[in-house]
């Protein structure tokens, strides 16, 4: 687990950034900040955006806190649920909100936050 300055953002570890620099993709692992997140968070893209500007991200779905994917490239085998990023603006960061319907089931949203 890792901590930063703002609890509820999401702020890439070293290692994803590099990752990203070399491959175009980098894992938002929410169930590794430190609190987890448990209602809402933002996922910091500032550090992504001065390599190379995200062009998709998609949730993994995997069980407990969202895993994120952001994706500088068009990526062999891209799932149908990749969401394009508006390449007309800079993005900023993704907002994720978590609602529990049951103990055992949880939907996410994710919005887009551009620079205006």
């Amino acid at each position: 687990m890792f901590m930063n300055d703002n609890p509820t953002a999401f702020i890439f570890p070293e290692n994803e950034i590099e990752r990203y620099r070399a491959h175009g993709l980098a894992h938002a692992r929410l169930n590794q900040m430190c609190p987890v997140p448990i209602s809402e968070c933002m996922i910091d893209l500032s550090k992504l955006v001065e390599i190379a500007a995200p062009l998709y991200f998609w949730d993994k779905h995997t069980p407990g806190a969202p895993h994120v994917i952001i994706a500088s490239t068009k990526v062999a085998g891209l799932p149908e649920d990749a969401q394009a990023l508006d390449l007309d603006s800079v993005i900023s960061g993704i907002r994720v909100r978590m609602h529990y319907r049951r103990p055992n089931r949880r939907e996410d949203f994710f919005d887009p936050i551009y620079q205006k």
